[in-house]
């Protein structure tokens, strides 16, 4: 490991070995979500959020690995954005709010579509029909639900009630001028398609290391408040990746190890419910 401004940074392909293996072990969790809590409306925008973050790093881990750093830092916000969403969403208890007012914007969006001459004309005939006949759906929901007030949180003040302004600065504002345009963004893409030597700007691991912090965090709190109770090694999992961070540490790669072994019977979580737990 190298320590660069008291920020202990590991090994790219330590990272990038983590970051897998967390790929890996969140798709097993979701899958035995998925078979204990079906049509939980908390628990299927939980797994979607932590699906969605999932990919996202993934994502994020080809394009560092290209050398598209600019990039890694723009996916690296909607990464602190989810997570913000999710934390307000999960103190709040506004779940079932929220996909009221998803659904709301979703078919608003979708009702200017189609009353637009211009798009209607470039649909195929069985698309465009799809697409009414689904809108007629949900315009039934619309009629019978009141219009809901949701506002998406401001990231500042949520990150200073989460006890994370730092992150706010350096995980948020910071990649927000990687999304908007700058006057010297670009400037390394320029050398690269011109065939100039690129300059190193800083230690790009930063961006590997609090992308897979962010997805860490997300993750074992989103698992954690879903209605079902998970066995000890999910959460030991979870714990021993931050731990990586911290210290080096591999023994996620042990608990990783162990439930492959445990095999497809063995389920991974119970609904909190059920008296008998889990171990």
């Amino acid at each position: 490991m190298a320590s660069i401004d008291q920020v202990v940074y590991l090994a790219p392909n330590e990272y990038l070995q983590a970051i897998d293996v967390l790929r890996k072990f969140t798709a097993l969790a979701l899958q035995w979500l998925a078979k204990k809590t079906h049509e939980d409306l908390k628990d299927q925008i939980i797994g979607n959020f932590i699906a969605r973050g999932t990919v996202c790093l993934d994502s994020i881990c080809r394009l560092w690995q290209a050398g598209n750093y600019q990039d890694c830092w723009i996916l690296h916000r909607t990464l602190v954005d989810r997570y913000i969403h999710f934390r307000t969403l999960d103190d709040n208890d506004e779940f079932v709010e929220f996909e009221r007012w998803s659904f709301q914007q979703q078919y608003r969006m979708s009702d200017i579509a189609l009353s637009d001459r211009t798009i209607r004309s470039k649909l195929q005939p069985k698309w465009l029909e799809k697409a009414k006949a689904l809108h007629q759906k949900q315009r039934s929901r619309m009629k019978q639900e009141p219009k809901s007030n949701w506002k998406r949180p401001d990231s500042k003040e949520a990150m200073k009630r989460f006890n994370l302004p730092v992150l706010y600065r350096l995980g948020y504002d910071y990649p927000s001028t990687e999304v908007h345009p700058m006057a010297d963004d670009g400037k390394e893409d320029f050398a690269r398609l011109v065939g100039r030597e690129v300059e190193p700007y800083g230690d790009e691991r930063t961006v590997l290391h609090n992308s897979f912090l962010i997805q860490g965090l997300l993750t074992n709190h989103g698992l954690a408040s879903c209605s079902v109770l998970w066995r000890r090694f999910v959460s030991d999992f979870y714990q021993q990746l931050l731990s990586l961070l911290e210290s080096g540490s591999h023994d996620y790669l042990l608990t990783y190890q162990k439930a492959l072994t445990l095999g497809p019977d063995c389920s991974w979580c119970e609904p909190k419910s059920d008296p008998a737990g889990t171990e």
